[in-house]
């Protein structure tokens, strides 16, 4: 398992060409860049990447934060194993439709309100 503490350092995580990450759990809300955001630029340099978005807070308040289309799976923390499992599973399964995650993810950061 590998981990970054931002955006920044997650791309350059997923850069190593040694890492072969299988899937990036990845919070919304992220110091900096947003996770929204940063699944957009994953998607662009790892089309086949699964992700799996996770999040402390309700989709109400992601919502009134301009992050509303989720197009991805997404677990609630907190979480148990059996539910980690079925998402990984779920987010892993996406690989095989690309070109769908990455316009998701596209779609999802134009439609965040521009700060």
């Amino acid at each position: 398992m590998l981990e970054a503490a931002d955006a920044d350092e997650a791309l350059a995580v997923l850069g190593i060409p040694t890492a072969n990450v299988d899937l990036v759990l990845l919070d919304v809300v992220l110091p900096g860049t947003d996770g929204v955001a940063l699944c957009a630029d994953i998607s662009v340099w790892w089309p086949r990447m699964p992700i799996l978005f996770l999040s402390a807070y309700p989709a109400e308040i992601l919502a009134s934060h301009g992050q509303r289309h989720l197009n991805r799976p997404f677990l609630g923390k907190p979480y148990g194993r059996e539910e980690l499992v079925t998402k990984v599973g779920t987010a892993i399964e996406r690989r095989r439709a690309p070109r769908h995650d990455a316009e998701a993810c596209h779609q999802e950061r134009q439609q965040q309100p521009q700060t």
